[in-house]
C-alpha cells in the first residue's frame, strides 16, 4: 500500500462531519464515544473531547506555540493535552489488551510519562546532532507533545494524522506553513516500524501477537 493510500485510509477515520471512528487492529471497531464508554474512560474526559452526536469536540488553544522557547513547549501545552492522553491510554488499552491477559502492547502513553520522556529525548537528541538552534528546537518539542495524540482513534494510523489533530488543537501552528510541513514529517516519520512488521501478521491469533510484542519489549 501507498503512503498516498495509507493517508486516504486514515483521513477516512475522521469523516467529513468530523464524525470519528476508531480503527486500532485493522478493522473498524465503533463510534470513538461508545468505544471510550466502553473502555470505562471518565466520562468528563469523554465529554469534553467527544460531543454527544460523536463529533470531535477538542477546544482550540490560542496558544502560539512558535513563541514559546524550546524549555517552555511542554509545560505550556501540558493543560490542553493532558486529557487527550488520558483517552489515548484508555483507548490503547481497550484496543490491545487481550480478553485472557491482563497485558497491553505500549508504555504509558500519558502526558506525563510518555510525552514528556519523548520531549526530553529529541532535545537531546538535536543538541547532540548539533542542532541547537531555537526554531529547530521548538518544531522538535511540538512535535514530541503532539506526536501521538491520534492513537485515540488508530493505532495503525496514528502518524498519519497528527497534522490533522495538531492544527484543530493549536491553530496557529498553521500560520508558518513551512515549519508545519516539517512538523507533521516529524510526527509521520515516528511510526515504528517493528509494529508494522507486527500488524501485518494477520494469520496469528491476537493473543499470541500480544505474548511477541512483550518479548520483543521485555
Amino acid at each position: 500500500m501507498s503512503i498516498v493510500e495509507s493517508a486516504q485510509d486514515a483521513s477516512g477515520l475522521l469523516g467529513s462531519d468530523m464524525f470519528l471512528w476508531v480503527q486500532h487492529n485493522g478493522v473498524p471497531e465503533g463510534p470513538l464515544r461508545a468505544y471510550l464508554q466502553a473502555a470505562q474512560l471518565p466520562s468528563s474526559i469523554t465529554d469534553a473531547i467527544v460531543s454527544p452526536d460523536g463529533k470531535l469536540n477538542i477546544p482550540s488553544s490560542s496558544l502560539d506555540l512558535y513563541t514559546l522557547s524550546p524549555g517552555d513547549i511542554y509545560s505550556q501545552a501540558e493543560e490542553t493535552l493532558t486529557l487527550l492522553y488520558q483517552a489515548v491510554m484508555y483507548s490503547l488499552l481497550h484496543g490491545h489488551v487481550g480478553e485472557k491477559m491482563n497485558i497491553g502492547l505500549f508504555t504509558d502513553h500519558t502526558y506525563g510519562n510518555h510525552i514528556r520522556h519523548v520531549a526530553e529525548g529529541v532535545d537531546k537528541a538535536l543538541l547532540m546532532g548539533g542542532y541547537g538552534d531555537d526554531a529547530t528546537r521548538v518544531n522538535g518539542q511540538i512535535a514530541a507533545v503532539l506526536h501521538d495524540v491520534p492513537n485515540v482513534l488508530s493505532r495503525s494510523w496514528h502518524h498519519l494524522l497528527g497534522g490533522r489533530f495538531a492544527r484543530l488543537i493549536f491553530p496557529k501552528l498553521v500560520r508558518d506553513k513551512k515549519r508545519f510541513k516539517r512538523i507533521k514529517h516529524a510526527m509521520m516519520l515516528h511510526h515504528e516500524a517493528i509494529y508494522t512488521e507486527m500488524y501485518h501478521l494477520d494469520k496469528q491469533p491476537f493473543d499470541e501477537k500480544l505474548v511477541c510484542f512483550q518479548k520483543i519489549h521485555a
